[in-house]
């Protein structure tokens, strides 16, 4: 066998030292990227609910509002 030359043995190190730091920044972007998804997905669910409930309350008031004053216009209509 031939003994490897400098230059192979610098080149491989060279590839070692920038290949593994750059595979532990790629697993922790991905684990950060995993770790926002879930927060959003939580925090767009709780939004919608409490959006959905909104919308319900304001609808059932405006509802309200409108046939208490269909009520009382209809009473002044009859009272006139």
């Amino acid at each position: 066998m031939k003994k490897i030359g400098i230059k192979i043995k610098l080149v491989g190190l060279f590839i070692i030292m920038k290949v593994i730091p750059l595979l532990f920044i790629v697993y922790i972007a991905i684990t950060g990227v995993k770790n926002l998804n879930e927060y959003f997905a939580s925090n767009t669910q709780g939004l919608f609910e409490s959006n959905r409930k909104i919308i319900t309350a304001t609808a059932t008031n405006a509802i309200n509002d409108s046939i208490e004053a269909l009520d009382q216009k209809s009473k002044i209509t009859l009272e006139k």
